[in-house]
């Protein structure tokens, strides 16, 4: 190869890379947004959605629609990768949330590339880019084996696509375009919404292309209708259910603020100086914004806003509406508001709301990693108590016990008690959750949201078996009864299901 041929292969490559690869400032920004993800990667124990999901990725090929139907609400794709990622990596903790790590990682340049899409100078596509490398929303679902992770990454793809359809028109970009909508909607339905403002915006921007837009449209429409089946079956289930009785009022609350600080932040009160730092952007851009940046940041707000209202709006009686549902306009609202505070005339005004928002999400981030009240549940730790008893013992968890489930997990030994067979029991480890104050986000399997689980020994036992010691472990408390002999016991016998189904393991002799 010629020294000129060698050089136009390199110009090819940083043109389709287009992300400026030799900028130190963006690398930089790159090793922050793994090194957030990937710290401490393993360090929490599974929550009950993410035991969810290795239940249903251990299934043979044969039987993985099946569980999908009765064990999850979202559509195949990312249960499909976890698949294959499990039989590639193993099963472990690290192994199985490293698929959405990578696709956390995978959004930064993204984002990078849509400021850039829209006529957005290089010191804006550095802020944009580092706002999403340093979220606390988006690192904390980039450490769990869920799909949102890889739904904000596939979104993103398919909104960087939609740009370049508005602003170049070409057909290769519309069918780009279609194809990452289409794998967004194979992973979260809520991705419809988003998509279907998306293909307003195409619309609006090239209307002479609308042969080309209905094509592509109704080609990721032909994924979606073969995903009714399986939405079908999954809704006949009833898993969403709970979900509707909350009231919206909370669940919008715990949505804007989870996208400002995350899930897991240690007080509410820094929600008003994050939202105060975020509503600077704004700001600059109404008295200093220039039209190249008005115009852009204007329409990223309409399409995250219009992301998140369509689904409260066409509802018809079925609300599902979560935060973590529409996460895909996180990244179009953090762009837009690095569009603003990377504003050309944004000046110390700007770059103090950049530090500040960057290092208020960074240190929300430390302390959650840090501090186990801001955490999910630690199974593992209580697994470990439970692991040391006497022979013939059974662990009870009273009380909404499905989410007890990841015990499964770190007591591998273990198995769930039916309602129709027999045990022999000396011991009864009772689990009691402690309530503890720090301010909690209801729907994301922390910690704090495990006030449900606890209770009191079966009123049939207190005769036959005492109290014989506790063990403090985190939030929970493992209260351990004894008999004198060996007792024959049904379930029923052993839990109540007064307020919620129970949960009863057998641990091996």
């Amino acid at each position: 190869m010629s020294v000129s041929s060698g050089w136009g292969a390199r110009r090819r490559i940083r043109r389709v890379l287009a992300v400026d690869p030799f900028d130190p400032f963006f690398l930089v920004i790159m090793g922050i947004a793994a090194g957030l993800r990937f710290w401490r990667l393993g360090a929490q124990s599974f929550w009950y959605d993410e035991f969810v999901t290795v239940q249903v990725a251990s299934r043979r090929f044969g039987d993985l629609f099946d569980a999908i139907g009765h064990h999850e609400g979202s559509p195949p794709l990312y249960f499909l990768l976890s698949w294959g990622w499990l039989r590639i990596f193993g099963d472990s903790d690290v192994a199985l949330r490293t698929l959405s790590t990578v696709a956390g990682v995978l959004t930064i340049p993204i984002a990078y590339l849509i400021a850039r899409e829209l006529g957005q100078p290089r010191r804006t596509r550095r802020v944009a880019a580092l706002l999403v490398a340093t979220n606390p929303l988006l690192i904390w679902y980039s450490q769990e084996a869920r799909p949102y992770s890889l739904l904000v990454f596939l979104a993103a793809a398919s909104l960087l696509w939609c740009a370049r359809a508005a602003n170049r028109g070409r057909w290769q970009d519309l069918l780009l375009w279609g194809l990452w909508s289409a794998l967004a909607l194979s992973t979260h339905y809520f991705a419809l919404f988003f998509v279907a403002v998306e293909a307003a915006w195409i619309l609006g921007a090239q209307r002479q292309q609308w042969r080309r837009l209905a094509m592509t449209c109704s080609l990721v429409g032909a994924v979606g209708l073969a995903t009714v089946p399986l939405a079908l079956q999954q809704r006949s289930t009833g898993q969403q259910k709970w979900i509707a009785a909350w009231p919206l009022a909370v669940r919008l609350k715990e949505a804007g603020r989870a996208a400002l600080l995350g899930p897991g932040a240690p007080s509410e009160a820094l929600w008003l100086p994050a939202a105060a730092l975020v509503a600077i952007a704004p700001l600059i851009l109404l008295v200093k914004g220039e039209r190249s940046e008005r115009h852009p940041a204007t329409v990223l707000t309409a399409v995250a806003g219009a992301a998140i209202a369509l689904p409260l709006i066409v509802s018809l009686g079925r609300d599902h509406f979560l935060g973590r549902n529409v996460i895909a306009s996180v990244v179009p609202l953090l762009v837009a508001t690095g569009i603003g505070l990377g504003a050309r005339r944004a000046g110390w005004l700007g770059a103090t709301a950049i530090a500040g928002l960057v290092v208020l999400s960074t240190a929300i981030v430390f302390a959650v990693e840090t501090n186990p009240d801001l955490q999910k549940p630690n199974w593992r730790s209580v697994a470990e108590v439970l692991k040391r008893g006497t022979d013939n013992r059974v662990v009870v968890v009273n009380n909404h016990a499905v989410l007890g489930r990841p015990l499964l997990r770190y007591l591998p030994s273990s198995r769930e008690l039916n309602g129709v067979d027999a045990v022999q029991v000396r011991e009864i480890d009772l689990l009691i959750h402690k309530p503890i104050t720090v301010r909690c986000d209801w729907f994301v399997g922390r910690d704090c949201g495990l006030i449900f689980l606890g209770g009191q020994l079966h009123k049939g036992l207190t005769s036959s078996f005492t109290l014989a010691g506790q063990n403090a472990v985190g939030n929970f408390t493992v209260a351990r009864y004894r008999s004198r002999g060996v007792v024959t016991l049904r379930r029923s016998q052993i839990a109540t299901n007064e307020f919620g189904e129970s949960l009863v393991l057998v641990l091996p002799s």
